[in-house]
């Protein structure tokens, strides 16, 4: 007697099996610390987190997880950043889009760099219309000071 496999088993979805053998090979990852698991799941049920980690422990897999989480179930997610400086969040989308994330880093300089191109693009349009995933900022002293 034969037997084929028609499907691959694969873990259920949301579970640490699923961060560990879907969404972490997703982004390039070979796999999740047990606290960028652990705050995955906190974000998954609703609950907020927190960590403390020094720098090169993985702390933006704590946000590149759960966006890439929602992708895989939903079809499209949407994160805003906030980070401290403009030069990190322009860090950040190049390390997001090199994961295979939609990163884009909003700025005064990236918003007018759209604008000057062939057509001109409007960078918090693009956020809104879910062209990004990921969208990463630095706080401004004023909003005019983000508007090109």
């Amino acid at each position: 007697m034969e037997y084929t496999v028609s499907e691959t088993l694969q873990p259920e979805v949301g579970t640490r099996e699923w961060y560990q053998h879907v969404v972490a090979p997703a982004l390039k990852y070979p796999r999740l610390h047990d606290f960028q698991l652990e705050l995955a799941l906190a974000i998954q049920n609703g609950l907020d987190g927190a960590i403390l980690a020094s720098c090169g422990m993985g702390k933006s897999a704590c946000f590149y997880v759960p966006v890439k989480a929602a992708i895989l179930r939903h079809g499209e997610a949407l994160m805003i950043l906030v980070v401290p400086t403009k030069a990190l969040s322009e860090d950040q989308a190049k390390s997001a889009n090199a994961r295979g994330l939609r990163a884009v880093a909003i700025n005064r300089d990236t918003m007018q760099a759209a604008l000057n191109e062939t057509p001109p693009r409007k960078l918090l349009n693009e956020v809104e219309t879910g062209l990004w995933d990921l969208a990463i900022m630095a706080p401004c002293d004023s909003m005019k000071e983000c508007s090109p």
